[in-house]
């Protein structure tokens, strides 16, 4: 059986990121970035290891806490546990609700595999349950950069290739954005808000604290018109290792009268292609209530993978029902 640790809150987080690498489902949610990011919204990142009888490192799980009442939690693990599922056993609840010191613990998993029945299975031979009310489709998209240019071409569909010409038509300068002045970014987010009649993705505080968490490794591309400078729309990701995830996408409407969403992800693909990136997550998709968004990423000829999605697990049953509640009212995360 592994044993199960809790890392101490100065945990370099250098060392955490290079240890992810070695499982094959890693990814950006389980970074020491992302859960630094989440503390804006209340959420205590807990970063737990468990090693094997020889000592290696046989799991990975960056779990986000938030409590509630006394004795009262709600652990949350995005993108993870790493490692294979059969850590997952009773042991490692009665480890987190110790080491949480939380009597009454309701926790969600949200593990990067395949959604295959084997898998399946052995999480419910587990007594956990695939969660019937959803944070995210448990659908993603992705692309491989790295892939040459007239691969990446020949993977679009004819739409999507004809709206890229018609960029390129257009009075577009494209370009990577070292510094980017976060004020203009927010500027192009509340426009699209406003355009679309959305809630707002970002404030101030939540997008200068998303760009501290990830600055070294965020790629931001910018689409200006060549004439007069003005900014119609960014793009931007986070890196780790050989993998990229989707952060920023917005235009202005200025901006999608000249297709600039096309000409913009086909510059962030370039720029990732030089970062050796093999690994582009277009983020969750859901293709019954996005469908456009379903549509524009599908277009790229990224490939679909279907993921085991959200499973939990409650050691109260009126807990759990008051999660289910919870995150039905929300519009987005929890």
């Amino acid at each position: 059986m592994p044993h199960w640790k809790l890392l101490p809150k100065d945990t370099d987080k250098v060392l955490w990121n290079n240890q992810l690498k070695q499982f094959e489902n890693y990814n950006l949610y389980q970074t020491f970035g992302w859960g630094e990011y989440k503390k804006l919204a209340g959420w205590i990142p807990h970063r737990f290891m468990a090693t094997g009888p020889d000592n290696t490192v046989v799991c990975m799980a960056q779990g986000l806490l938030k409590k509630y009442f006394p004795g009262v939690g709600v652990l949350w693990f995005p993108g993870g546990p790493l490692g294979e599922l059969d850590h997952l056993n009773a042991d490692f609840v009665r480890f987190l609700k110790e080491i949480t010191e939380q009597s009454t613990l309701y926790i969600r998993i949200g593990p990067y595999l395949e959604d295959t029945s084997e898998q399946a299975s052995r999480l419910a031979a587990l007594n956990w349950r695939r969660c019937q009310i959803k944070l995210w489709s448990g659908i993603s998209l992705y692309i491989n950069p790295s892939l040459p240019a007239k691969i990446l071409n020949d993977g679009l569909t004819k739409n999507w290739r004809h709206n890229l010409k018609r960029s390129a038509n257009s009075d577009l300068e494209i370009t990577r954005w070292e510094h980017p002045d976060l004020d203009q970014v927010l500027s192009i987010y509340h426009d699209m808000e406003k355009k679309k009649g959305i809630p707002p993705f970002f404030n101030k505080q939540s997008i200068e604290h998303l760009y501290h968490c990830f600055e070294n490794h965020m790629i931001v591309v910018k689409c200006s018109l060549r004439s007069s400078g003005k900014l119609l729309g960014i793009r931007a990701c986070a890196t780790i290792h050989q993998h990229a995830l989707d952060l920023w996408a917005s235009v202005n409407d200025e901006g999608r009268k000249v297709y600039a969403s096309y000409a913009l992800f086909w510059a962030l693909l370039e720029e990732c292609r030089k970062e050796s990136i093999s690994h582009y997550n277009l983020g969750g998709v859901d293709p019954q209530q996005n469908t456009g968004v379903y549509n524009f990423k599908k277009g790229t000829g990224a490939a679909q993978i279907n993921f085991l999605g959200e499973w939990d697990k409650s050691t109260s049953y009126v807990l759990k029902k008051l999660m289910d509640i919870k995150i039905k009212r929300m519009a987005r995360g929890f």
